[in-house]
């Protein structure tokens, strides 16, 4: 990921541009829902922000779901979870993940994975190691 802009490298604009996201999440609707959700209180806090802005602006362009949900003006903070995505080698991988935002930087999110108990997704991932 080191040689994309900051552009590619944000997941928002990764999970509404990118066939090969979108393909990894088996309930990818619902996972892109979350994450609008999401930006949108993001971008509420920091409706100043000019990068924010031509980020909503480009998906808009770029993605008939965005621009589709962007104007039903949903807000959610950054709840904790689980997912299941499909992994191109491991194939499916059921996680629950929980989000920590530090105190030093509220602007930051630390999102911990752990793999759901007796679905295989522990012996998969280690098998990587």
């Amino acid at each position: 990921m080191k040689n994309l802009s900051a552009l590619e490298r944000n997941i928002v604009w990764r999970m509404f541009t990118r066939e090969d996201y979108r393909q990894s999440f088996v309930h990818w609707e619902y996972m892109a829902r979350v994450l609008l959700v999401q930006f949108r209180g993001l971008y509420g806090k920091y409706t100043n922000d000019p990068w924010l802005s031509l980020l909503a602006d480009r998906l808009m362009k770029e993605s008939k779901e965005f621009n589709a949900w962007w104007p039903q003006h949903d807000v959610n903070g950054i709840p904790d979870g689980s997912k299941v995505m499909n992994h191109p080698k491991l194939g499916l991988l059921k996680m629950n993940y929980t989000n920590l935002l530090p105190a030093e930087n509220q602007n930051m999110v630390l999102t911990v994975f752990t793999p759901q108990p007796d679905t295989g997704t522990r012996e998969k991932l280690n098998k990587l190691l």
